[in-house]
């Protein structure tokens, strides 16, 4: 407008004459003075300072991640662009509303955006979101009747519904804004892997593990569904901690056959995995009866498999037709239990491939009438029916017999002689009987031979036995284990009879003992009168491992004897009598005492 300036200059110089008419005069220097006061004021044409102003809030919250960020940041230079006539005033916002705010206009870049965010970061919380306060802080405080609202939309704390409907009443409108949803669906908790067994057995139970990651810089929760086809197996809210996994496992109910879907979802977000069932195999399960049943049918059907088990007892009929068969179990059955032509057609099953399993017993095999049938034909057995011949467990008894002096009072020596003559008679003619007798050193009366043979000798050789000496028994006990090894019988047994205390007792019997109890000898003590040596006697019993007997009358050495060998061989128990007081001895024998 400055051109105008010479103008103005020119008409207020015009001679006096042409400006005399008085109307035209004072226009002219009006409009002089409006021209120059115009000019002066400002030679070019202005725009109007007023701008429309909006009001943004942008969630700076640790759940927000940096792609998310980053989106926000251009949303909103793309907005101040879109309409450079107004002005955005950004409220950054994380657990509360920052207290003041700064203005993005169409000539504000992202880099200068980005910088206001981090220096207001660095004034919030970041470690939760409360989009009630942040909303109703800013409205308080800056008057507007619309907001932008840049965020996820997940809160800590509040309640943004409720919130909004109390501000929607007050006429202020609210815009939330997400350009684009995938870097918040991967950000937070996902799925990072569901692993599932890729076949599993019908009737089994698969276990489904579930491994959820959280890549935000704070600990997140969110509700973890797992579904098997239209089943839910799992539904319940975790919580896992800043840049970790968790790992959660499911078990799956009992599995039909069939291709079954495994669904993981958290967040919006799916994972899917397929789980092969193998159909169940039909097992025909065949029982010699109903003992042989049970456990055998509770342990397939644990297993997963389809049972058909029968008892063969003549209530259900067993069927010929093996279709759907995948094996056989013939448990413990007799082959009278099945028809005639089960076992023709078993076999060309078998044949074809179908499993075979026999179960033995006293109805199987040979005991079962197999011998020369089809099942053995395909057996590696021979199903021969057993031959059983019962064998006496035989025993063989030394009798060593204290011939000392004072064996010849009370007639001891002879009741000694009688108690042996019958215990050689309670023993069986298979069995091996010897009789020592023993003072000083011992002297081999009757040869450890079969009993047949040294019955008929017994009585004529026992009229040998003299009583002279002192009482020594280790050389005796040393002869008897010299007899006794290499013998082959099923119990080698010795009954010692003194009256007395052996002079070589001081030392004890203990490598004798255990010699004994090496080669599988018992011993049995019999301790006879006032003077005998008990405590002695009941030492070598104990560690022989038979029975002690004290008595004070020679007149029962036959009965006592005769009790011991029915023990010793097996054939009875000794069982208390009235004239016996017994107790439990160390190797379990009963033992008298008197």
């Amino acid at each position: 407008m400055f051109w105008l300036l010479p103008v103005l200059v020119a008409l207020c110089f015009l001679p006096r004459r042409l400006l005399r008419q008085g109307r035209l005069s004072f226009v002219v220097r009006l409009l002089a003075v409006a021209l120059i006061v115009v000019t002066l004021a400002g030679p070019e044409r202005h725009q109007s300072e007023f701008r429309a102003r909006t009001t943004a809030l942008i969630d700076q919250s640790a759940s927000i991640p940096s792609a998310g960020q980053e989106l926000f940041v251009n949303a909103l230079a793309d907005l101040a662009r879109a309409a450079p006539e107004r002005s955005i005033e950004v409220v950054p916002f994380a657990r509360q509303a920052a207290s003041n705010e700064f203005e993005v206009n169409s000539l504000t870049t992202t880099a200068e955006i980005r910088s206001q965010l981090a220096n207001f970061s660095r004034q919030l919380d970041l470690g939760a979101t409360d989009l009630t306060q942040a909303i109703n802080s800013t409205l308080a405080r800056i008057d507007s009747s619309s907001l932008i609202l840049l965020s996820d939309g997940q809160e800590t704390s509040g309640n943004i519904r409720q919130a909004i409907a109390e501000i929607a009443t007050k006429g202020v409108a609210i815009y939330p804004l997400m350009p684009d949803e995938s870097p918040f669906l991967e950000a937070g908790l996902s799925i990072s892997s569901l692993h599932a067994p890729l076949l599993v057995n019908s009737g089994d139970l698969a276990e489904v593990r579930i491994a959820t990651r959280n890549t935000l810089a704070v600990s997140a929760d969110a509700t973890l569904e797992v579904w098997l086809d239209n089943q839910k197996l799992y539904a319940n809210k975790i919580s896992v901690p800043a840049f970790s996994e968790k790992l959660i496992t499911v078990k799956t109910p009992a599995l039909e056959g069939g291709l079954k879907r495994l669904r993981a979802t958290i967040n919006g977000l799916d994972s899917y995995r397929w789980l092969s069932v193998k159909s169940r195999s039909r097992v025909l399960l065949l029982n010699g009866a109903k003992e042989d049943e049970r456990l055998l049918r509770q342990l397939l059907t644990a297993k997963g498999y389809a049972i058909e088990s029968i008892v063969a007892d003549g209530s259900s009929t067993i069927s010929t037709n093996f279709e759907n068969t995948s094996l056989v179990v013939l448990n413990n059955i007799a082959r009278k239990q099945l028809p005639s032509q089960f076992l023709p057609k078993l076999k060309d099953e078998v044949a074809r491939g179908m499993g075979l399993v026999t179960i033995g017993g006293e109805r199987s095999y040979g005991l079962g009438d197999y011998l020369n049938t089809p099942l053995e034909e395909i057996s590696p057995l021979k199903f021969t029916p057993p031959k059983t011949t019962k064998k006496r467990l035989t025993s063989a008894v030394i009798i060593l017999i204290d011939k000392s002096k004072s064996m010849r009072e009370d007639d001891k020596i002879e009741a000694a002689r009688r108690a042996a003559v019958v215990a050689i008679d309670g023993l069986k003619d298979d069995d091996l009987v010897g009789v020592i007798g023993f003072d000083d050193a011992p002297f081999e009366l009757i040869p450890l031979r079969p009993v047949a043979e040294n019955r008929q000798v017994a009585s004529s050789r026992l009229r040998h036995l003299y009583a002279d000496g002192r009482t020594k028994l280790r050389s005796s006990l040393q002869l008897v284990l010299r007899k006794m090894q290499g013998v082959e019988a099923s119990r080698k047994h010795v009954i010692l009879l003194s009256d007395g205390e052996a002079a070589d007792a001081l030392e004890g019997y203990d490598a004798e003992l255990a010699a004994f109890r090496q080669n599988g000898v018992t011993l049995t003590a019999i301790a006879l009168g006032v003077d005998a040596d008990a405590t002695t006697m009941k030492v070598l019993a104990q560690q022989g491992r038979g029975a002690f007997y004290h008595t004070f009358d020679p007149s029962q050495l036959p009965e006592i004897f005769l009790q011991d060998i029915k023990v010793s061989t097996g054939e009875k128990t000794l069982k208390e009598r009235d004239q016996y007081l017994v107790k439990q001895g160390q190797a379990g024998v009963l033992s008298q005492l008197r």
